[in-house]
């Protein structure tokens, strides 16, 4: 569909995103300048939602395509496709960021997802997890593997493979992918065919070069319309967005106009709860032509603030809060 207002985050980047340095593990994108959007819908389109691999895209077949359980080196049993099928599913909305995302290159996006709680697979199996586990260790068909506590168990780590009411694209890790609440996409494993229970810590080739083991999500605010460098017509404009802090819902959104000397509660056009993204607007009648920066402020329910413009650190995820600057004309 090509109305603006059901364009996601994939092309809400400036002009000057453009020409953003390329991180590990993303293919490269050209993104437009992006229009004014009237509203952000709490479901992305899957057509929309982003893409983001270290690797050529895995392309399993569903009918012959099984995931395997290991314990410290012993093989616990498989499930396939048609064993999920026949398990208790339910559909839910999580939100997943990349690590990388940040002003320059936006990637959030919401869906719906269908699944069944990692915990569940295992009780089907009879798998028993022993008190000496550490560690899960996720591996996909890309090759790409890393692991979680085997607390996040708990979170609950779930086993998906529908999205927004279709069966999970190619792209987005079909047949199956798993979903980490509270933890960036590398650790959301696509195109998963393996699981191990380990008693050993295990680190995976990106957290090798430096990317966060952890990849828990920081509170951060991303302004998706008007974009950076925007230049619009002088009158009454609304600045959209979106919030999220991953487990942690949010709990205010402010905007500034005054280089933080000032802030304004911004208004939630769709509040959502823990591992669920926020959508905020704010109304701006500009005083008279000009240049104006909107700078934003994000508080979660936990009391994280973001509020700076630039990550605290690259390899760690966005912990920040957007500014744009805006020309009316």
């Amino acid at each position: 569909m090509s109305d603006p207002t059901r364009r996601q985050i994939l092309y809400f980047g400036s002009a000057a995103a453009a020409a953003a340095a390329i991180l590990p593990g993303c293919e490269q994108l050209v993104l437009p300048t992006a229009p004014l959007l009237h509203h952000i819908e709490p479901i992305t389109p899957t057509a929309d939602f982003y893409v983001y691999q270290h690797s050529l895209p895995a392309m399993l077949d569903e009918q012959t395509w099984e995931l395997t359980f290991s314990d410290r080196g012993t093989d616990m049993g498989t499930v396939t496709l048609d064993d999920l099928d026949a398990m208790q599913s339910d559909t839910f909305e999580h939100t997943l960021e990349c690590i990388g995302s940040g002003p320059r290159v936006i990637r959030i996006n919401n869906a719906e997802w269908t699944g069944v709680p990692l915990s569940d697979v295992l009780d089907a199996l009879g798998i028993t997890v022993d008190p000496s586990i550490v560690e899960i260790v996720m591996h996909g068909g890309d090759n790409y593997a890393t692991s979680v506590p085997i607390s996040d168990l708990d979170a609950p780590i779930r086993l998906v493979w529908r999205m927004n009411g279709d069966p999970l694209p190619p792209q987005h890790g079909a047949p199956a992918r798993l979903l980490v609440p509270g933890r960036y996409g590398t650790k959301n494993v696509k195109w998963v065919q393996r699981i191990e229970l380990t008693d050993t810590p295990f680190l995976g080739f990106w957290e090798q070069q430096g990317w966060s083991n952890a990849a828990t999500y920081q509170t951060s605010g991303y302004v998706l319309s008007p974009g950076q460098l925007a230049t619009v017509d002088f009158g009454p404009v609304t600045f959209l967005g979106v919030a999220y802090a991953g487990l942690s819902p949010i709990a205010r959104v402010q905007a500034s106009l005054d280089d933080g000397a000032t802030w304004q509660d911004a208004h939630f056009d769709y509040q959502g709860g823990p591992n669920v993204w926020s959508i905020w607007s704010f109304d701006f009648d500009p005083p008279h032509r000009g240049t104006y920066t909107l700078r934003l402020r994000v508080t979660a329910e936990d009391g994280t603030v973001a509020s700076k413009p630039d990550a605290t650190h690259p390899l760690n995820g966005y912990d920040g809060a957007m500014q744009v600057q805006v020309e009316f004309v």
